[in-house]
């Protein structure tokens, strides 16, 4: 069983990701391929040959929440399959992700997998409500322009004017919207069938991006491009469920809230296999908490 463990950064090494990357080496048959973004920050290259990291080169410059992230996605994906094209699964990772079950159960759990891949995707649509319907409105609207307004408050806004676009006039015109977290794993077959996608250059790709462009709105590519192909090809297999523990509580700005000793009951109860988002500061005493457990357990 080879794992292969897909990772994009765009902040320097810290203490969190050399945990990270301690725990990923130890499993006994795996590769892990990192696409840094060096336009950002600095990468230790000492943590390259340390734990035999497959750095994608050259790197892309990537911004959140735009298609640029594409590029770099699928550069990971080509270096993966040059490197090492037998491996069993693929495991989207972020440098603030960790792992919260120890290696046997992590083997087991795709070993015994009857599934392509693992991946959470919700149906996007009018009849929806929050970002569910906040990106369908994005892909299927063209913005015109924004009008200034006062609000009751007396405060001044400009409210966009946009108008609806026919989805059979959209590369979506043969697909069901799917939106979901990029945080998924896919196996041999449905990795390959993503490379084989050629998304820098996909319609759905180049459509998003000009989506995009417009000053008010903004549907995220990583969240929508793959969810959507993955889930609209029948001959793959798949399961609604990413295994991942995510806290999302009254989180602010879009973004997850961190996880702490708090969270550890959580964990323990929990069938994720990893979770997110992890502090190098913050984190610090679940995450030993964790190892602790898991030596332990053996």
């Amino acid at each position: 069983m080879k794992l292969a463990f897909l990772i994009l950064t765009h902040k320097e090494p810290d203490e969190l990701f050399d945990k990270l990357l301690k725990y990923l080496d130890s499993f006994p048959s795996k590769v892990i391929v990192v696409h840094h973004d060096y336009s950002q920050s600095k990468f230790n290259e000492k943590l390259v040959n340390k734990y035999d990291l497959q750095m994608v080169t050259p790197f892309f410059e990537t911004k959140w929440g735009d298609v640029s992230k594409i590029d770099a996605i699928a550069a990971a994906y080509r270096k993966l399959f040059d490197v090492a094209p037998d491996f069993d699964w693929l495991i989207t990772l972020s440098a603030n992700c960790f792992p919260v079950k120890p290696h046997n159960q992590i083997e087991y759990f795709f070993k015994q997998s009857k599934h392509d891949y693992y991946m959470e995707t919700h149906e996007l649509g009018p009849q929806f409500s929050g970002i569910y319907k906040w990106h369908y409105r994005t892909l299927f609207t063209k913005y015109l322009f924004s009008i200034p307004f006062i609000s009751r408050k007396l405060k001044f806004y400009k409210r966009a004017i946009r108008i609806p676009i026919k989805p059979s006039k959209t590369p979506f015109k043969d697909l069901v919207p799917f939106t979901g977290s990029d945080w998924y794993f896919l196996n041999n077959k449905g990795a390959r069938f993503v490379l084989n996608l050629d998304l820098p250059n996909h319609p759905l790709t180049q459509f998003l991006g000009r989506q995009n462009m417009a000053p008010d709105m903004n549907a995220s590519p990583v969240e929508i491009i793959i969810q959507t192909l993955v889930k609209n090809n029948h001959e793959l297999k798949g399961c609604n469920n990413n295994y991942r523990y995510i806290d999302w509580t009254n989180s602010q700005n879009w973004h997850p809230n961190t996880l702490t000793t708090k969270h550890l009951s959580n964990l323990n109860i929990s069938e994720a296999l990893f979770a997110r988002k992890f502090d190098n500061q913050k984190s610090n005493d679940l995450i030993n908490n964790l190892l602790n457990t898991w030596q332990l357990d053996q």
